[in-house]
């Protein structure tokens, strides 16, 4: 966290020189989402409230990762359907969309802060009323849905560009 403030302040809030900015690269983010699956991991083994369960915490702490994860997986099935290399670079991932779309850096960003927010908030305020199956499955329905969406904006906003 110590690193990671800074980081992210110089890169989103400062009002220098826009041109500066402080790339994280693979080894960062490699490391980075380590840290946060390690936490997430550690997080569901350590559960000693009484309002979860061993099963919910896991959830709880993997909902965190919602987005990450399930783009990961949408990315990977799309390239296995397509018959792509599942290791080459390609732009369909969640935040290439976003661009495409024309969204900037930042609104793509907070963006997806806002959305795994919200996949947090929403599965750690149902987990206690719903069964984790069922939480998990309204979650794919929901980012499936979100994605049929966007990839018809996204869609719309090409054609709009091809026009011009």
């Amino acid at each position: 966290v110590g690193v990671l403030v800074p980081f992210f302040f110089y890169n989103v809030c400062s009002n220098g020189n826009r041109s500066r900015k402080i790339f994280m690269g693979d080894t960062g983010s490699l490391s980075l989402g380590y840290v946060l699956s390690f936490l997430a991991i550690r997080y569901s083994h350590q559960d000693t409230s009484p309002m979860f369960s061993v099963a919910n915490a896991f959830f709880v702490a993997f909902s965190t990762l919602i987005v990450p994860v399930f783009d990961v997986v949408r990315v990977m099935l799309v390239r296995l359907r397509e018959r792509k290399p599942l290791f080459e670079p390609d732009r369909n991932h969640i935040h290439h969309k976003f661009l495409d779309m024309g969204y900037s850096t930042t609104q793509t960003m907070v963006f997806l802060l806002i959305l795994s927010l919200a996949f947090s908030l929403g599965n750690i305020w149902l987990v206690g009323f719903v069964n984790n199956t069922f939480l998990l499955i309204g979650d794919v329905v929901v980012w499936v849905g979100l994605n049929l969406w966007w990839d018809k904006r996204r869609r719309v906003r090409q054609v709009e560009r091809e026009r011009i």
